[in-house]
């Protein structure tokens, strides 16, 4: 298994993780004896936005036309027709369950508009539906954004780091007295951006080692440790402390693995290979098609095998959605906006 197939395993993996880590975390009733291993959901998200930053710099630098439009439409398409099915078929499941909530014009146009945050039920900036997952697609959303914008008006590729890590290390400082969401986009950039450091460190051959990425790794210890060690805000929503401390320990697991050449990967995290292709939509589908959902519970009660179908149900949905509708929608929106361009971008 080659290098990039990895990451495309970790991805499948990290996605099955997080939906099992969400349905079992508070659920002792369903797997109570493993209870504990479910506890790292957030580990999941951080390493999806390592993998999203490798992955973008990678697209980037292959790609043949580097202007704004044909990045933007192809990252627009990839986030924005997979989310609309997922928000139909959210809205009729839970119209069958219990009616629908979560739902308002304006918690819509905020999600539409990707500024959903992890903010109490009731905010408008909140995920749509109550799909906890969407907080996480708007930070995505934003890097992408950002990514373009710095890469393109700053050519120095250390400079660009330097800016995104400064700006990390002041949000973190800011975060204490302005839980905003910018402060709280900024401060997960940091790991977001260490992906696009790691991907150079790729594309240049050089050799991928705690050494060469000592700034990214101090600069999130140091992101870490102020959060960690400042007396708590009210008013805070979300404990970056966790997450940065697991998004660096995953960084330092990931690297000592990389330097141990992998062993036991492919008959580990390599299993989970066939479900990288599927992993963005049973991401942000899996709180109400496995998590919140109860439409079978008539059928199984709340039980372990209940969960599996509903799992399934999930897997087969992603399928549709990203194997099937997805291509097909693309093609055509990228025919229309790009008729004679390459878009192999």
């Amino acid at each position: 298994m080659n290098k990039i197939t990895k990451i495309e395993a970790l991805r499948g993996f990290v996605a099955i993780y997080v939906t099992f880590a969400h349905v079992f975390h508070d659920r002792s009733y369903a797997l109570a004896e493993y209870n504990f291993i479910w506890n790292y959901g957030d580990l999941g998200v951080a390493i999806f936005f390592i993998i999203s930053g490798f992955v973008i710099q990678l697209s980037y630098e292959r790609s043949t036309d580097k202007s704004f439009k044909p990045y933007f439409f192809k990252r627009f398409f990839r986030i924005y027709i997979p989310l609309i099915f997922v928000f139909i078929a959210n809205y009729f499941v839970q119209l069958i369950e219990f009616g629908v909530e979560g739902f308002t014009i304006p918690r819509l146009i905020t999600n539409l508009l990707m500024l959903q945050n992890t903010n109490s039920p009731d905010s408008i900036f909140a995920p749509l539906f109550n799909n906890g997952p969407l907080w996480s697609l708007a930070y995505e959303w934003w890097y992408y954004m950002i990514f373009f914008v710095i890469i393109n008006k700053i050519k120095d590729k250390t400079k660009t780091s330097a800016i995104i890590y400064s700006l990390g290390i002041i949000s973190s400082i800011l975060y204490q007295f302005y839980p905003v969401f910018i402060v709280q986009l900024m401060i997960d950039m940091v790991i977001w951006w260490f992906g696009v450091d790691l991907a150079r460190l790729y594309l240049s051959n050089k050799k991928i080692s705690f050494i060469n990425l000592k700034y990214p790794l101090l600069v999130l210890l140091a992101s870490v440790l102020i959060i960690t060690f400042t007396e708590p805000t009210e008013g805070k929503e979300f404990l970056f402390n966790t997450h940065l401390w697991r998004g660096l320990f995953a960084i330092c697991v990931g690297l000592l693995w990389y330097k141990a050449n992998w062993k036991f990967f492919d008959k580990t995290i390599g299993l989970f290979l066939p479900f990288a292709s599927v992993s963005y939509v049973v991401y942000i589908s899996h709180w109400f098609l496995v998590h919140e959902a109860t439409f079978l519970h008539f059928l199984f009660g709340r039980s372990r095998l209940v969960y599996l179908v509903y799992f399934v149900i999930c897997l087969i949905f992603s399928y549709l959605v990203e194997k099937v509708i997805y291509p097909k929608l693309n093609k055509f929106f990228m025919s229309k906006i790009f008729p004679l361009k390459n878009r192999n971008t």
